[in-house]
């Protein structure tokens, strides 16, 4: 029965992102409207044929910014992500597998960043420089690295006491080689599951940043921006809040039930 489970997950989680992926995607594809286009006389327009998703308090075309928004978001969550994975893939295999000083040292500076919330270092990084996209993708990066270098840590610490390792010591492998090529390949479950909890953190929290107004600046279209936007006109025009915010959720479930299925291999 868990097994049906997990499977069903994996398998809704896959049509989920493939979906959401197809959405976005067709953003650099074709565009209904300018994104950033604004229409007074469609000011707040109910969903039409000619505006499926109708139109915000700009007159702007809802459809069109929620593919451009998402473009936003995923760009911003797959940079960020890069920079995490990179950094805290590193970090976590000199603290796992060299003992002493560099773990030690290493060690005490993660665990400081790691009581840090990640969105509340990200927002730290954003108050002392300006809030362009690329230091939104440096803030969501650097944030991402304390969690992703002590799960990592603990694997490499694992596999740093297996015979394989043992054994390409003896026939004079590099610590390089030993690390990337013989140790990563066997930690790739943890190594995946950490990049989906990751990408799931990093889109939240640039949602929040966004809907706070320190994240992707206006006229450019984010979920978290249209969704900050849309909250002073939940009544008069739900459709302004439900289009952005159904496909935020959608994305965010695909996700966990991914994360979830890698959690259920490596338990």
């Amino acid at each position: 029965m868990k097994k049906k489970t997990g499977k069903f997950n994996l398998i809704l989680g896959c049509i989920l992102l493939g979906g959401i992926g197809l959405f976005a995607l067709s953003g650099l594809l074709f565009m209904p409207y300018d994104p950033e286009g604004m229409d007074i006389a469609n000011k707040l327009a109910a969903p039409s044929l000619a505006h499926p998703f109708g139109c915000d308090n700009f007159g702007r075309d809802i459809f069109s910014r929620v593919q451009s928004g998402l473009l936003t978001t995923l760009g911003i969550g797959i940079s960020s992500v890069a920079l995490g994975t990179v950094l805290g893939t590193l970090l976590g295999a000199l603290m796992g597998y060299y003992a002493g000083l560099i773990d030690e040292g290493l060690m005490r500076i993660m665990d400081v960043l790691f009581a840090i919330p990640s969105i509340l270092l990200a927002l730290i990084f954003l108050s002392v420089f300006d809030s362009s996209m690329g230091n939104v993708i440096l803030a969501l990066g650097f944030s991402i690295v304390p969690s992703f270098a002590k799960m990592m840590r603990q694997e490499f610490r694992k596999q740093r006491e297996m015979e394989y390792v043992k054994v390409a010591k003896l026939f004079g492998a590099s610590d390089a080689r030993i690390l990337f090529v013989h140790i990563l390949p066997n930690v790739m479950p943890t190594f995946i599951n950490c990049i989906l909890i990751s990408f799931n953190n990093a889109v939240l929290a640039e949602a929040g940043m966004s809907y706070l107004g320190i994240g992707v600046q206006p006229p450019k279209a984010s979920l978290g921006r249209m969704l900050s936007e849309a909250q002073g006109y939940l009544t008069s025009a739900p459709f302004y809040t439900i289009f952005p915010g159904i496909i935020m959720i959608l994305m965010l479930f695909g996700f966990c039930l991914l994360s979830e299925k890698g959690s259920e291999k490596n338990a």
